[in-house]
């Protein structure tokens, strides 16, 4: 059961509330084989056009954070680290190859989430609240947040991504 205003407190003590979320099952539409890079490549620019297209009175087009990720190994359905999806930020197209890449499964649910919090330290517009949009993956829609998605959403740097707001 998700609690009723989801809150977390960040590394830096940053208190971030859950405003919106909006979540997608990416391989529903893979009928057989696996995903390759490009698949999950769009699948990541998929959601990002969600981010967009839901949060962007928000954010004003600002880049959302895209939390790191593994990649889920089939047989013992634990999500491993790879270096790939070791990032932060939107990634480049992998590079086109004639012959399929190996298997590269994601955990299944996408998620795009808008976050509010306290203004940014040291903002010049002297804002009122800020909003930083965060995307991530996790294997199960059934909690709010897996672990390994919220130990690095805990890692986040708000005051150098989120986006100052004035009322």
């Amino acid at each position: 059961m998700w609690p009723k205003d989801p809150e977390f407190t960040l590394q830096d003590g940053r208190r971030i509330r859950l405003i919106k979320l909006f979540r997608e099952n990416i391989y529903h539409g893979l009928l057989e084989g696996s995903p390759t890079r490009h698949h999950n490549h769009a699948m990541i620019m998929r959601l990002l056009y969600w981010e967009r297209t839901l949060m962007k009175w928000a954010t004003d087009g600002r880049e959302p954070a895209l939390l790191p990720t593994g990649l889920v190994n089939r047989e013992t359905k634990q999500v491993e680290p790879s270096e790939w999806y070791a990032f932060r930020g939107i990634p480049e197209a992998p590079p086109e190859t004639r012959r399929p890449t190996y298997h590269e499964w994601m955990p299944g649910i996408g998620s795009v989430a808008l976050f509010i919090s306290d203004p940014i330290k040291n903002d010049p517009d002297c804002g009122d609240a800020s909003y930083l949009s965060i995307i991530w993956f996790q294997k199960s829609a059934e909690s709010l947040m897996e672990d390994e998605p919220r130990a690095e959403l805990l890692k986040v740097d708000w005051d150098g991504m989120a986006r100052s707001w004035q009322f």
